[in-house]
């Protein structure tokens, strides 16, 4: 998996800010997600399928 960095995290600056090199070959959903979240695709999906003690509630659209 291509590695992703993230920038001057020993300065607490752009915390949450990735940078891709543009040159290299683009992520893949999985490597996105493995990246991002600390887990599969597959298990992000599961996580946000389940939403346990409310943890995705924000992804989830609210009815009106």
């Amino acid at each position: 998996m291509r590695k992703v960095r993230q920038k001057n995290i020993d300065k607490g600056e752009g915390l949450g800010t990735f940078v891709v090199d543009p040159r290299k070959p683009q992520l893949t959903k999985e490597q996105l997600a493995e990246a991002l979240f600390g887990m599969t695709l597959e298990e992000l999906v599961r996580d946000i399928r389940e939403n346990k003690d409310g943890k995705w509630d924000e992804a989830y659209q609210k009815s009106t």
